[in-house]
C-alpha cells in the first residue's frame, strides 16, 4: 500500500517549499538512524529539531510574511537585518553565520558555495541543502537480471539415503540494506555419483 501511496504523497509535498524531490520522495534511511541515535544518546532536542527541518516545519520570517502573519517590513533576518529570512538565507547565505560560533555551522561553511548554487538550481537539490534529504531514486538500484525460476539440476524430491544437503548464502560486503544484494545456493551430494 505504501509503495502505491508514497508517489502521490511526495508529488503533493514537492509543491511546497524545499520539496523538490519529484515523485520518488526522500530516502529517509539516514534520518531514521540519526533520530534513533539522538534518542539513544538522550538528545531529544536535537532529534526534534532534525525532524522539524526534514519535514519543512521551520517557519522563517519570510514564510510567515508569505502566509500573511507578518508585515513585509518584518521579514528581515534577525541576525544580519539585511535580507529577507528564508531557509536558504538562514542556513547558508546570512553573513551573520560566520560569527555564530556553533561547531555545526562553523564546520559546514566550506559547503556554502555548493549549497547556494545547489539550492538555487532545483532538481531536488533544494531538499538536500534546505532539509537534509536526498532523493530515494539515488538508492534505487535495479534488481539483478534473473532468468525466472532458480536453476535446479536433478530431482530434489527423491534423494537417496546418505545424500548430504548443504546450503550457503551471502549478503555481500555492503552493510547498507539499500544497496546490498544477497545470493544463495543449495547442493545435494549423493555418494557414488
Amino acid at each position: 500500500l505504501w509503495r502505491t501511496a508514497a508517489p502521490l504523497l511526495w508529488r503533493r509535498a514537492a509543491a511546497h517549499g524545499g520539496g523538490g524531490l519529484g515523485n520518488v520522495g526522500p530516502d529517509l534511511t539516514v534520518v531514521r538512524a540519526l533520530a534513533r541515535e539522538f534518542e539513544r544518546d538522550g538528545q531529544p532536542g536535537k532529534r526534534a529539531m532534525m525532524l522539524t527541518v526534514c519535514s519543512h516545519g521551520l517557519w522563517t520570517r519570510g514564510r510567515l510574511r508569505a502566509e500573511g502573519r507578518l508585515a513585509p517590513e518584518e521579514d528581515l533576518c534577525p541576525r544580519c537585518g539585511g535580507a529577507g529570512e528564508t531557509l536558504l538565507h538562514r542556513f547558508w547565505a546570512c553573513p551573520g553565520l560566520a560569527e555564530c560560533g556553533a561547531p555545526e555551522v562553523v564546520g559546514s561553511q566550506h559547503l556554502r558555495a555548493a549549497a547556494l548554487a545547489g539550492a538555487a538550481g532545483g532538481h531536488g537539490c533544494d531538499a538536500l541543502w534546505l532539509r537534509g534529504l536526498t532523493p530515494a531514486s539515488d538508492y534505487m538500484i535495479p534488481e539483478p537480471d534473473a532468468d525466472g525460476e532458480p536453476a535446479a539440476v536433478g530431482d530434489w524430491a527423491d534423494l537417496p539415503a546418505g545424500a548430504v544437503l548443504a546450503s550457503d548464502g551471502s549478503g555481500g560486503p555492503d552493510a547498507d540494506p539499500r544497496t546490498r544484494r544477497c545470493g544463495w545456493a543449495a547442493v545435494a551430494l549423493v555418494p557414488g555419483r
